[in-house]
C-alpha cells in the first residue's frame, strides 16, 4: 500500500487520516517524494515557517474570528468550511484570502499549499481547532 512507503510507522489513527487525505494529496503530488512530502501535515502538527509565522503575527484578530465561526458550524465538510470563511471575510471587510492565509499557516506551517477546506476536512473538527487555537495561543 502506498501509505506503507510515505509513512511506514504510522499510527492506525494515521493511516485512517492518510487514507482521507490521499485524494486530494494525490492532485496536487507529482511524484511519491511531493506526495510524502505533503503527507507530513496529516501525520504531525508543522511548526509555521517564516512567511507563514510572519501571517499569523498579523492575522490573529481574523484568525480569532475564524475559530469562533468555525466552532458554530453544525458540519464539517469542505463546502461549510468555505461557507464559513468566506462568512468571516464578509463580516472582518477584507478578502478571503486574507482569513485563509492565517488558517493555512495554523494548520499547514505555510501560506501555500492544497486546499485548505480540503485538508480541514480530512483532518477533522477537533485537530483543525486544536490547530488553530494552538496558533491563536502561541
Amino acid at each position: 500500500m502506498l501509505i506503507d512507503h510515505i509513512a511506514p510507522d504510522a499510527t492506525a489513527v494515521q493511516r485512517t487520516l492518510l487514507l482521507r487525505a490521499m485524494p486530494s494529496l494525490k492532485t496536487r503530488a507529482s511524484t511519491l517524494v511531493e506526495l510524502a512530502g505533503a503527507a507530513q501535515l496529516y501525520l504531525h502538527r508543522p511548526a509555521p515557517d517564516e512567511k507563514a509565522q510572519a501571517a499569523l503575527a498579523t492575522g490573529q484578530d481574523r484568525l480569532r474570528a475564524t475559530v469562533a465561526a468555525l466552532e458554530a458550524l453544525a458540519g464539517w465538510s469542505a463546502t461549510p468550511l468555505r461557507e464559513a470563511l468566506a462568512a468571516t471575510a464578509a463580516s472582518a471587510g477584507c478578502k478571503l484570502g486574507e482569513v485563509i492565509q492565517p488558517v493555512r499557516a495554523a494548520i499547514t506551517g505555510s501560506i501555500s499549499g492544497q486546499n485548505i477546506e480540503e485538508v480541514m476536512e480530512a483532518l477533522e473538527r477537533e485537530e483543525s481547532l486544536a490547530r488553530l487555537r494552538a496558533a491563536l495561543a502561541a
